[in-house]
């Protein structure tokens, strides 16, 4: 009887020679080992270490990568092969096939005391691959952290100090559900035991396991990585105080009405610590800078006053709410603001997927007030912070800059809500065809012919849609506003809801007027909002300028469960000294390069606008054969302000 299983041997092996004995193992094959033509038939008895395919499970044992395990086959990659899959790969290099990162079992390279297993596991990257590339595995069960083990090791054989492994624990039913932790090595060409941090409250969420070598470099020769020996852990005795600062505020005093912070005056009657009978630790700390911060630990629910109750404090003249939080560990947070005369309460969810970094909200004050049971803006007196999950232990978060400001006016300065029946022309330009002779695939070897046929207005909204052909070719629309309107600073915003399925890139963006004299990239891009449906839920925001472009940067990505399910506001805050995004007023991205000039800031002069929908390309990546077409790009307004 023969059993399907993994063996080392040599096209020599193949031609004859016996399978007894050492031989070497499939890494030292000059093939993919994620090639099926690897997966051969022996016979049990010629071969010692027969790989035996189970499914990892850390719960059970650790994940040491000799004979059992995932064989990471191709035949099993999640979304390129029929069938669930049980493990994936993700990035891209430019011009490059789908096969950029290989997974494979090797031999040791280096046997030493912190690491002597013979077999490894090795991740091989092709060169110029996306700095975010890597790869994940399916677990069995989820993860459960055991007492006092809420921590994830691995060896890694460094290859230098300063390679950033992000180890990322997601939901494989939903990507927007995750938790990930970045160790940084600090050996060179040898094995060292990475020791990831994880707070308590994740366990029982995550069953899929996801590996970045070196986040942030793009290696420009083909590179392989070695890990080995996955386990639970018990924590370092590190401290849990943020290593960043949150961003420098940038309201005028006169506007704002600060609750607690370094940069503004605090309110005279405020209480850090009113006692509600909540289990929750509250101290003020000092960072690495000497700012002070607010820590929660032990969080159930905290709030602070801000006023007396009698009579609350009017903020019915400010616009926003604003507040920096960073979380060590938290699962389900949400702000409410309380007014009083009666008592009001209205809240609002604070994300917490990204862990231990600074996040800032800026939340419009009318999204307490503008219900018809909403709060009473003229007498706010409280604010209050509660972790709705069920942590046992506890969360942890740190609290920044708690202030409600006056936004400047902004004033309309021009709109298409597309009510009308057609695209108006005096506002709009079609862009048609694939781009050739000039720029064929329109510089991003993308697949589809631009028409005017792909769009339409209905119930004012636009519509542009993307179509196949029985010939496997594909149409869209793309639209712009070039040498019609042009603007310079000011908020930009569209309410969009996006298509879905590999291969789709809808775009909402902005080019430098003077492309046609400077080029590109010295006119300056804003892609306020891309989205590639071969990463559902995440969202990409980039600046590209002649000092960086193409795999630029200066970008920022970040998941949003579900986007696809429901329009969204994309924005960007557009001044002489920044240009920040927005989602749903949530600020998701600042660029402002310390010292600005041509090259990193050509952004003091007019853009346009351009709205559309691409498919494949660099970006884009392949089309999935489940990808049903037509697929709708839907645009409910685009609206621009300027400075009153």
């Amino acid at each position: 009887m023969t059993q399907k299983v993994l063996v080392n041997f040599t096209f020599g092996l193949l031609m004859g020679v016996p399978l007894f004995g050492s031989s070497p193992l499939l890494s030292e094959l000059p093939h993919d080992l994620n090639q099926n033509a690897f997966d051969v038939l022996v016979e049990k008895p010629f071969f010692p270490c027969e790989f035996e395919e189970i499914p990892l499970d850390l719960n059970q044992q650790a994940i040491d990568f000799e004979c059992r395990g995932n064989p990471f086959l191709t035949e099993d990659l999640v979304g390129e092969s029929i069938g669930k899959g049980s493990w994936g790969r993700f990035g891209r290099k430019d011009h490059s096939p789908s096969n950029y990162i290989h997974v494979a079992y090797a031999k040791n390279p280096n046997i030493s005391e912190i690491n002597h297993s013979s077999t490894v596991l090795s991740i091989t990257e092709e060169p110029h691959v996306e700095s975010w590339a890597g790869f994940f595995f399916d677990l069995e069960s989820k993860i459960e952290f055991p007492k006092d083990m809420n921590a994830i090791s691995l060896d890694v054989f460094s290859q230098k100090p300063g390679q950033k492994v992000l180890l990322k624990l997601e939901d494989s039913t939903n990507g927007g559900i995750f938790s990930e932790s970045q160790v940084v090595t600090t050996e060179t060409n040898s094995w060292e035991k990475l020791i990831h941090h994880f707070p308590p409250s994740d366990t029982q969420r995550f069953d899929r396991m996801t590996l970045i070598m070196d986040l942030g470099n793009i290696n420009q020769t083909q590179t392989t990585y070695y890990i080995d020996n996955i386990e639970y852990s018990t924590p370092n005795n590190i401290s849990d105080l943020p290593k960043t600062q949150p961003p420098t505020p940038q309201n005028s005093t006169a506007n704002v009405f600060s609750v607690f912070g370094d940069s503004y005056p605090p309110l005279a009657q405020v209480d850090l610590y009113p006692n509600w009978g909540q289990q929750t630790s509250s101290s003020i700390v000092k960072d690495s800078l000497e700012n002070s911060l607010l820590k929660y630990s032990k969080l159930n629910y905290q709030g602070i006053e801000f006023a007396p109750i009698e009579n609350g404090l009017d903020v019915s003249q400010m616009t926003h709410f604003h507040i920096d939080y960073y979380v060590v560990s938290a699962v389900n947070l949400q702000l409410s603001l309380i007014s009083t005369h009666p008592t009001v309460k209205v809240s609002y969810p604070l994300p917490t997927h990204q862990k231990e970094r600074w996040i800032s909200m800026d939340i419009p004050l009318n999204r307490f007030s503008k219900t018809p049971h909403g709060v009473d803006l003229t007498k706010v007196f409280q604010l209050k912070i509660e972790e709705l999950h069920d942590t046992h232990s506890g969360a942890v978060i740190y609290l920044d800059n708690i202030y409600f400001y006056r936004a400047d006016k902004l004033e309309l300065l021009w709109s298409d809500e597309f009510e009308d029946d057609e695209i108006n022309l005096n506002d709009w330009t079609f862009e048609l065809g694939n781009g050739c002779p000039h720029l064929c695939g329109w510089g991003n070897q993308e697949l589809q012919h631009y028409t005017k046929e792909n769009h339409r207005l209905e119930d004012g909204v636009l519509i542009i849609e993307a179509k196949k052909s029985n010939q496997n070719t594909y149409t869209s629309t793309r639209i712009k506003t070039e040498g019609k309107r042009e603007f310079t600073y000011g908020r930009i915003e569209a309410r969009i809801k996006l298509p879905r399925g590999e291969g789709v890139w809808p775009a909402f963006w902005l080019l430098g007027a003077n492309i046609k004299e400077v080029g590109w990239p010295a006119c300056g891009e804003i892609d306020i909002m891309e989205y590639v449906g071969k990463q559902p839920g995440v969202i990409h925001h980039a600046i590209h300028t002649t000092s960086s472009y193409f795999t630029t940067q200066n970008k920022q990505s970040h998941l949003i469960p579900n986007v696809e399910d429901q329009f969204h506001v994309y924005a960007i805050h557009w001044t002489a000294e920044a240009i920040e995004f927005y989602f749903n007023d949530q600020m998701t991205y600042r660029y402002a390069p310390e010292n600005k000039n041509e090259e990193n800031y050509p952004f003091d002069n007019p853009q346009f606008i351009l709205l559309n929908l691409a498919i494949g390309g660099n970006f884009g990546g392949p089309v999935g054969d489940l990808t049903k077409f037509p697929q709708q790009y839907m645009i409910d307004y685009v609206r621009v302000y300027a400075p009153h």
